[in-house]
């Protein structure tokens, strides 16, 4: 019934709806570098910094190179800039702030003073991410604001002070957005779930109904498939479902591996995410960055060594 009314309300919108998207970039015709974000010192405490790396795991190149933490980078659509949480402001230092720079590394602008999670619109023209804009820092629960970068004005999609609202990613047609929350309203139990949300800020779809996190959502670039994080109380995995939510299925299945942040690769038949290494995984500081193809065979280590590699991102 749910899945019925979410797909009449997708064509209700489909021609009343206004996004900031009207003509998506075109995914480029050759597979592009994977950023992510990497402690490649062997410290727990050394700093975190931004990578790019090819599909084969060859030409490691860092493009941070201060005493500041990075993480979160997400390619534009043309694959000329990416965007990315950077160093915090000495007017605000318990914020998190987003950047923007050149694919190279060079000329990075601040953008906000403060946000979490960031995801490009289709056309490359604004930017949705979370934040708490009830404190100067992160230290209560995130709503979702879109950043229009040609207007340069803020718009806050939810006001919802009791929980976390976290963005993850933008459809193809820039209508909605997909995000995780552990909103008490809808998911009494308080574990997290994914939702499907109009650049309006209504809620369109419950995706997942269970007793677990679901987490981290990225649509399939043909929008189809969603791939996530799931934890089960001992376990992360990285799982696939179609856009609807029917069809759950384990596509990382190991028990021996925590396996989370997942991402696709520009055709849709490739999924990367990291993978922390071992029996519980999280207590080893060793992440490491994987990719595995849709049917669950091919599984491959891109980055090598005992280093914290995180959060990756494939250029289309």
């Amino acid at each position: 019934m749910f899945r019925a009314l979410f797909a009449i309300y997708w064509i209700l919108v489909s021609s009343t709806l206004v996004g900031c998207s009207k003509n998506p970039v075109a995914p480029s015709p050759k597979p592009g570098p994977i950023v992510f974000a990497a402690n490649r010192t062997g410290n727990i405490s050394g700093k975190s910094h931004l990578y790019t790396i090819e599909p084969d795991g060859s030409n490691l190149t860092q493009l941070t190179h201060d005493d500041f933490d990075y993480a979160s980078p997400r390619w534009s659509p043309d694959g000329k800039t990416i965007v990315f949480q950077g160093p915090r402001t000495i007017a605000n230092p318990d914020a998190f702030p987003l950047y923007v720079m050149d694919a190279n590394g060079k000329n990075m602008r601040l953008l906000v003073p403060q946000g979490v999670q960031p995801a490009w619109s289709p056309e490359g023209n604004c930017i949705a991410y979370s934040k708490d804009p009830r404190c100067g820092g992160v230290c209560a629960n995130w709503d979702i604001f879109i950043l229009d970068l040609e207007k340069k004005t803020e718009r806050s999609l939810t006001n919802d002070p009791d929980y976390y609202e976290t963005v993850r990613d933008w459809s193809r047609d820039g209508r909605f957005l997909l995000l995780d929350s552990n909103n008490p309203t809808d998911n009494p139990e308080g574990d997290w779930e994914i939702y499907v949300m109009d650049t309006q800020g209504n809620y369109v779809a419950r995706l997942t109904d269970n007793d677990v996190y679901d987490v981290s959502p990225r649509w399939s670039p043909d929008g189809s498939k969603i791939a996530y994080s799931a934890f089960d109380g001992k376990d992360w995995d990285i799982f696939v479902m179609d856009a609807d939510g029917s069809n759950k299925r384990n596509l990382s299945n190991d028990d021996n591996l925590f396996s989370s942040e997942p991402c696709w690769s520009p055709d849709g038949s490739k999924i990367l995410y990291s993978v922390s290494e071992g029996p519980r995984g999280y207590e080893l500081n060793v992440r490491n960055i994987y990719s595995i193809n849709l049917d669950g065979t091919g599984l491959t280590k891109l980055t090598q060594g005992n280093f914290v590699n995180d959060d990756p991102d494939w250029r289309r």
